[in-house]
């Protein structure tokens, strides 16, 4: 293999390695059951989670930049708090900002369509 192929591959790797690295350090996620989740009284306030029994709960807070997910689609905060009054047992991923303190997204999949 010569030089210039081996150095391009050595720059590539680095390069996956340092983005794969950023997208860690940017924030955290936590897989929850909705009943883990306590969702804010309005789109600003805080979201409180408890992920095991014998666990502290965790509080966050909420803002407008908060995204709510079904599936891959935006819904507001209602809409989400109806959802998950529907399927009480179903799986939250909670997305936390870099610094623990801020919501990025609350998502859960889509209802599955029974024919």
């Amino acid at each position: 293999m010569n030089q210039h192929l081996k150095s391009l591959l050595v720059a590539v790797s680095f390069g996956v390695f340092a983005a794969a690295a950023t997208a860690q350090a940017y924030h955290r996620v936590y897989e929850l059951s909705s009943r883990a989740v306590d969702l804010p009284k309005s789109d600003v306030g805080s979201l409180e989670a408890k992920p095991c029994k014998t666990c502290s709960t965790l509080r966050f807070s909420t803002d407008s930049r908060t995204v709510y997910q079904i599936g891959e689609y935006p819904v507001n905060l209602e809409q989400m708090r109806k959802e998950l009054s529907a399927r009480p047992e179903t799986m939250v991923l909670l997305s936390v900002a870099q610094d623990q303190r801020t919501v990025i997204r609350l998502k859960i999949d889509a209802a599955v369509q029974t024919p």
